[in-house]
């Protein structure tokens, strides 16, 4: 049934449950302790009912469907599982690495890509406060 869909679909699916599961994560802080399936899908289900044209696309019947839904668990779980296995890049280590000497931290373990951009984006946060509390 999934693989049946328009490729623009499967890529509109791909893409909101990847932008879910990354907010998801940085609002948990990247704490593997505080992942919630049943508020991932919450927030996967609001995601798609107001900001996925995709969804509204698709007959009512499929989107009732058990095996469709089977599907779609399948799905979730493949680009998770991809999510968290693209491994950091060398710059964004060394920006980490950096920052991090830069804040006052110390080794910040980082298991993905999406986990390192998140580390960056916090850090760099970090500073842009610092650089208004200095002002």
């Amino acid at each position: 049934m999934l693989k049946d869909l328009p490729h623009a679909v499967k890529v509109g699916i791909t893409r909101s449950i990847t932008r879910t599961f990354e907010a998801y994560m940085r609002d948990i802080e990247w704490n593997e302790q505080r992942f919630d399936p049943q508020v991932f899908m919450q927030r996967w289900r609001n995601d798609i009912v107001h900001h996925s044209s995709w969804f509204h696309s698709l007959d009512d019947r499929l989107k009732a469907n058990t095996v469709f839904h089977q599907e779609l668990a399948d799905k979730i779980n493949s680009v998770i599982d991809k999510v968290l296995s693209e491994a950091p890049t060398e710059e964004q280590l060394a920006k980490i690495k950096e920052l991090a000497t830069l804040h006052g931290e110390k080794d910040i373990p980082v298991s993905c890509k999406a986990e390192a951009n998140y580390h960056i984006e916090r850090l760099e946060r970090l500073g842009n406060m610092d650089k208004t509390e200095n002002k």
